[in-house]
């Protein structure tokens, strides 16, 4: 009886020969998509047969995921496979060694101790993209040593680095600690309305730390060079280019030497430099593996999304597992953002017990992630769920915890702290399984005497001190205060900077700006000195108010902010609110609780998404909100073209290809906005609009054969470039022309209405049937419709596989199907370019096909017939090809 591997490598050679005979036999390491022509509607072809032969469910997920013959082996044929699959683990880990002297000599210890072992896990979209070993890490960065050295830099030199969530971060990272620089990470650049505001944000960094070498990655060099003509960097580089070099010996630093230079947000002015030392590093690390529990045998793994420029993200999660060798799952905080289930799916996975996440965070989880999307997670290893980095709100934290309890999430885990950069990290700890302790205080009383009495509020407990951190409250003139009695927190220890960069250094105890009292030994955080609010004698906290704000339905969580604007001797109130619900509902709702809260008056303000300004981690600027609101210049984010421009004439100036460049871009955008502006906006006709714009663009089509014009009918054509949809349009003639397109390209604001007029696809998982049903129901409502079954544009000769969801559907459909050739369209836009350059374009359209029957053998028939018909009329030459198709 053939075993279960058997069968499944009968299926895909059937397949993959109905698609091809060209295709080779399925060898293990055979490629799925690239080799065996199997995309998605291939897939659930093999999915279905699978299970009539092995008599059992078989799940999609799976099926999609495997690249090769060997990974569908492992998911499909094997038990338990995906456990087996995972490259990460818990793991024995070596002893600590606390007497390294530096961040370097710490992971040197690892490649001593574990060498093959993986550092970390990086996921992209739940995916292992990299698996870099501590060996491996350590070699890297020893060749970025050699290629900064040659670069001059020496012991001691600021280097910049503004890479995203990647192994070439931390290559640089170390590789400037090689070479005994100083690493100062920026963040990479976001969204177009916030440039301005990353030119300032860059330059004003820069500036501060001398920096004359920056490390980023090609995408960014252009904005890169922004920055070198406005600021004194000296050399631009990448950490493929610097690893060409010879490995640098092992450098040895001293624990005193400086081994980052943190930014602090800047949430409520300035971003300032953080100087710290290994010892400042090293001592905080340690004292946060204590609190944490980590121990040799612990089992623990650690999930992160935070960011690298962040100091919870880069000191308290990436910096504290290399040091402890312990692993680490790690994403890029866009993965998170843009499906907050990821961060919980990697938990249950990789058995994750550590992570580290602001408020907010908690929130998006609790409200915005639905069953579905955590079908068979289990959060049970989860041990340590720190929240901090802004405000702790109680009501949150209980929300997570009801919200995730059924997926074995336990409420012991929940793990408020309180940190700061200046710190190096952490200040204190909730006790390990013991959650969120919270005490009820009268604010009111608060604001006016600072002393703590029971009430209805509620402020959450950040713990104890960590090892070597001390803490006082003390009033305005510095006098300590005992417990119960609010104050600033002052700190100081052997993880405390000694100043910030540029400024008088810190002779004792640090002022850090925040107020706080101690209740039990515990420490309270209570809101920003600088934040707040001072109304008839009282002093209110503006956290208070945005927590209770926030919770209001329509309001957008962490989009609110309160602030005390000077009146004669007195505050008044004013609340900002994001919401894209402006209703006179939604503002009397907000006065309302504000006013409950506050006990008086106070002005509501509803805003636009995204106008409230906002340091690159996330928090809201406080004193720049409130200039802007004093000025009346609170405006949603627009791209500022004015900066773009100005960011564009220092780019020209670089050279004269680029200014060359720069004009055809600019003449070419300049069409092409016109074009749409014809259409979307004037409603003119669309064909009339192309032809136009080709036209005055310099490409000429020349149309051999004749088109269609009248459905039902299926139009599939070769796929050269990005310009092949206005190629077909402006050649088609008859009735519209409506093609497949994918549904994140459809819900961009600049296609959505005119993408509203085609066949809008979802790709991934599960969405293969629904996409075969749009284009048949299309079909037989008597569409024409427009597909390109290569997928993507990648650069071959000839042709590469088709996929067979536009076949599936003609069959399903009883439609007519018209092959149609384009030749020369690459040349007039490659892939990776935005510029139409001017050239000649030939589009044949062929003789119509039939289908026999929606048997998958007749479609794969169909789909060879109309592959071999364009072929035949293309010039280069159309043989089978080993190229990937993305469908």
């Amino acid at each position: 009886m053939p075993t279960d591997q058997q069968i499944l490598l009968e299926i895909v050679e059937e397949i993959s020969q109905e698609l091809s005979s060209h295709h080779p036999s399925p060898s293990p390491g055979a490629d799925l998509e690239v080799e065996l022509g199997l995309g998605s509607l291939e897939r659930l072809e093999l999915v279905r047969r699978l299970e009539k032969r092995l008599g059992r469910s078989i799940k999609e997920g799976p099926v999609f995921a495997a690249r090769s013959v060997s990974d569908l082996i492992l998911e499909v044929a094997l038990e338990h496979a995906e456990e087996e699959l995972l490259g990460l683990k818990p793991r024995i880990l070596p002893r600590l060694r606390k007497q390294a002297n530096s961040l370097l000599e710490a992971l040197a210890y690892q490649v001593e101790q574990q060498p093959e072992q993986a550092a970390f896990a990086l996921l992209q979209d739940d995916v292992e993209v990299a698996l870099p070993t501590y060996r491996e890490l350590l070699l890297e960065a020893r060749k970025v040593a050699g290629g900064l050295s040659s670069l001059g830099v020496r012991a001691g030199d600021p280097v910049a680095i503004m890479l995203s969530t990647s192994v070439e971060f931390f290559v640089a990272f170390f590789g400037i600690l090689n070479v005994g620089g100083v690493p100062v990470p920026l963040y990479p650049p976001m969204r177009l309305d916030q440039f301005e505001d990353f030119l300032g944000r860059q330059d004003a960094i820069l500036s501060n730390c001398g920096a004359k070498v920056l490390i980023t990655l090609p995408q960014f060099a252009p904005m890169a060079r922004v920055m070198k003509n406005r600021v004194n960097l000296k050399e631009i580089s990448s950490v493929k280019a610097l690893s060409e070099s010879v490995p640098s010996p092992l450098y040895t630093a001293g624990e005193d030497e400086m081994a980052l230079l943190q930014y602090t947000s800047g949430s409520t002015g300035h971003p300032k430099g953080v100087p710290l030392t290994h010892r400042n590093l090293l001592v905080n690390i340690w004292a946060i593996g204590k609190g944490f529990g980590i121990s040799e045998e612990s089992g623990d793994v650690m999930v992160s999304w935070l960011p690298l420029y962040h100091d919870m993200g880069l000191i308290g999660m990436s910096l504290l597992s290399l040091v402890h060798g312990l692993p680490l799952v790690l994403m890029a905080p866009e993965q998170f953002l843009g499906r907050p289930a990821r961060w919980l799916r990697a938990f249950s996975r990789y058995r994750g017990s550590l992570t580290a996440a602001p408020n907010f965070a908690y929130a998006i989880c609790a409200n915005k992630i639905e069953d579905e999307e955590l079908e068979g997670v289990d959060l049970s290893s989860w041990r340590v769920a720190l929240n901090g980095a802004e405000p702790v709100i109680p009501s949150t934290v209980r929300a997570f915890q009801e919200r995730f309890e059924k997926f074995g999430f336990r409420s012991s885990s929940s793990f408020p702290a309180y940190g700061l950069a200046e710190a190096t990290l952490a200040v204190s700890f909730t006790p390990l399984e013991r959650g969120l302790k919270t005490l009820s205080l009268d604010r009111v009383h608060l604001g006016a005497t600072n002393e703590v009495i029971d009430g209805d509020d509620e402020v959450a407990s950040c713990g104890l001190l960590v090892d070597d951190i001390e803490v006082r409250i003390v009033s305005e003139r510095g006098e300590p205060l005992p417990d119960n009695r609010q104050g600033h927190v002052e700190i100081r220890g052997a993880s405390v900077m000694s100043g910030y960069l540029g400024f008088k250094g810190v002779e004792d105890w640090l002022r850090v700006g925040d107020l706080g009292f101690f209740s039990g030994g515990e420490l309270f955080i209570t809101g920003r000195t600088k934040d707040v609010i001072v109304v008839g004698g009282r002093n209110l906290h503006p956290n208070d108010i945005e927590a209770v704000v926030s919770g209001i339905s329509g309001v957008r969580p962490g989009c609110v902010v309160a602030l005390g604007i000077e009146s004669e001797s007195t505050q008044r109130v004013v609340v900002l609110v994001e919401t894209r619900q402006k209703s006179e509902e939604l503002l009397n709702s907000v006065r309302k609780k504000v006013v409950e809260i506050i006990g008086g008056p106070a002005e509501v303000v509803l805003l636009d998404p995204r106008t409230l300004p906002k340091t690159p981690s996330g928090k809201i600027r406080r004193q720049e909100t409130k200039s802007r609101y004093i000025n009346q210049n609170l405006k949603s984010a627009r791209v500022n073209y004015l900066a773009l421009l100005k960011a564009a004439f220092f780019w020209a100036k670089t050279g004269r290809t680029e200014v060359k460049k720069g004009m055809r871009a600019f003449w070419s955008g300049f069409w092409t906005l016109k074009c749409w502006v014809d259409m979307v906006v004037l409603k003119r006709p669309v064909q009339t609009s192309v032809r136009s714009l080709l036209r005055v663009l310099g490409v000429e089509l020349k149309v051999s054969g004749v088109p269609f014009g009248s459905g039902p009918i299926m139009v599939v054509s070769n796929h050269g470039s990005l310009i092949d949809g206005l190629l077909l349009v402006a050649a088609w003639e008859g009735e519209p022309l409506r093609f497949a397109i994918a549904a994140s390209t459809a819900n961009h604001p600049l296609v959505r209405e005119i993408a509203k007029n085609h066949i809008s696809l979802k790709r991934g998982v599960g969405e293969a049937e629904a996409a075969l049903q749009s284009l048949t129901t299309a079909l037989t409502n008597n569409a024409c419709v427009g597909i390109f079954p290569e997928g993507g544009i990648e650069h071959s000769k000839g042709l590469r596989g088709f996929a067979l969801g536009a076949f599936q559907a003609t069959a399903s459909a009883k439609a007519r199907l018209q092959p149609v050739a384009i030749s020369g369209s690459r040349p007039i836009l490659p892939q990776g370019e935005w510029v139409i350059s001017p050239g000649v374009v030939e589009i044949t359209f062929l003789d119509l096909l039939e289908v026999e029957s929606d048997d998958f053998q007749d479609v794969a028939k169909l789909s060879k017939q109309a592959r071999a018909a364009i072929a035949a009329v293309l010039p280069e030459l159309c043989q089978e090809t080993r190229l990937a198709r993305h469908d």
